[in-house]
């Protein structure tokens, strides 16, 4: 299912992506939060997959971003140059290694 981030999109730190939805395989042993696309229901283009951490003590590191680099490699239309978005609610380490981080006030300030 894809979705228009109305006040995020369109904007060139998420490449083409017009539409913002998620995948998961059917057997369920992979799951993506977030998976920009430029068209919908079946993107041409993967501009970005993202990952929500909305823990309360840890920030977003380095070992969430190797998970999404491991779905990356199994999500179809995404590759080496897809970027690596996340979004946190308590911060992100200094070595997380993401293409883009986000935080809640960056979503809610989009929403205003």
């Amino acid at each position: 299912m894809f979705y228009v981030v109305p006040g995020l999109l369109p904007d060139e730190r998420f490449g083409s992506t017009r539409h913002v939805g998620s995948y998961w395989n059917r057997a369920s042993t992979i799951q993506v939060d977030l998976v920009g696309g430029d068209t919908r229901p079946v993107a041409r283009e993967i501009a970005f997959l993202g990952s929500i951490k909305w823990r309360e003590s840890r920030p977003f590191d380095r070992t969430d971003t190797a998970t999404l680099i491991g779905q990356r490699a199994q999500v179809p239309g995404a590759g080496a140059a897809t970027k690596l978005v996340g979004i946190a609610r308590e911060g992100f380490a200094p070595d997380a290694g993401l293409d883009l981080a986000l935080s809640a006030r960056d979503i809610i300030d989009a929403y205003r």
